[in-house]
């Protein structure tokens, strides 16, 4: 059973989510994703100059020779399934809110897109195992469901395996979707598999990152790092030193420019987010971009 300050968060983020969608995003959802492919509607006569591949065979073979085409109508209804990162890397931020904060807002902001547009949506709660999978469905009470688990998921572990969570999603997710991976990447990239991910579904990486996670405060002072994903490696770093300042930047800045041009060549979608910064003008900007790509 959930506690008071959980049901509490539950609802301010129901709140929250329904009034951005209201005020900022409604209708822009819509013009941002549509529909992938035709699904089945029913069968006409076949007439002079029709595609034969559209040739329905088991009724012609049950009318005694005359021809039936089937038709087909555009899929309206969407796949959404969220993939969220929950290791112990989310727990940080040097902000008032932390990566994990973050990542509830936005996916449950995106949970209630898919529910007003009467999606189907689904969750993948991950670390190096899978810690939830809830399958997409539609309708408010599944959608509820989304938004209690990401607030009050406890993971069993506290590091990240990106790869098994990909190979995950394509086990489980069968019909063309729209995938968010939501993670701070900061995890080994599993490129083979996350192109494959790519080809089949319409996926968006969304990345969460701190401010401190580039650039270290400049203090007379030696500090300790903990990797809050592996339990007692330690790095110390003297903040005295240019060097032990730079050394996280530097860290930080290759690995986002190796995801960024690899995110480029698979032809992935990027949206990066920070704590202490407000996300929905990122993700407002972010489906201007996604309309102007869809006109051209």
């Amino acid at each position: 059973m959930l506690s008071a300050e959980l049901i509490a968060k539950v609802r301010r983020l129901e709140i929250t989510s329904a009034k951005l969608v209201q005020e900022i995003f409604a209708g822009q959802y819509t013009s941002v994703f549509k529909g992938h492919g035709l699904e089945f509607s029913d069968i006409r006569e076949y007439q002079w100059g029709d595609d034969i591949r559209a040739m329905h065979w088991k009724a012609l073979a049950r009318s005694g020779g005359e021809a039936f085409i089937k038709r087909f109508v555009e899929e309206r209804q969407l796949t959404v399934m969220m993939a969220v990162d929950i290791s112990g890397s989310q727990n940080f931020g040097s902000n008032r809110s932390s990566k994990r904060e973050v990542v509830q807002d936005v996916a449950g902001l995106l949970t209630y897109m898919a529910m007003k547009n009467k999606d189907r949506a689904g969750l993948l709660m991950f670390t190096d195992r899978t810690e939830l999978y809830l399958p997409a469905r539609s309708g408010r009470g599944h959608a509820l469901r989304i938004l209690r688990e990401l607030v009050a998921c406890q993971p069993q572990s506290t590091q990240t395996d990106l790869k098994s969570a990909v190979r995950f999603l394509l086990q489980m997710t069968k019909k063309r979707s729209i995938v968010f991976l939501i993670s701070d990447f900061l995890a080994d990239i599993p490129e083979i598999e996350l192109a494959i991910l790519g080809k089949k579904h319409d996926v968006v990486a969304v990345t969460i990152e701190d401010p401190a996670e580039r650039r270290l405060p400049a203090l007379a002072a030696r500090v300790r790092l903990q990797d809050a994903e592996r339990p007692g490696f330690i790095r110390e770093l003297d903040l005295r030193h240019q060097d032990d300042l730079d050394f996280l930047s530097r860290e930080t800045q290759k690995k986002r420019e190796a995801l960024s041009a690899f995110l480029r060549r698979a032809g992935i979608d990027q949206l990066d987010l920070q704590t202490g910064k407000n996300f929905t003008d990122a993700l407002a900007a972010f489906f201007r971009k996604r309309q102007e790509k869809n006109r051209r």
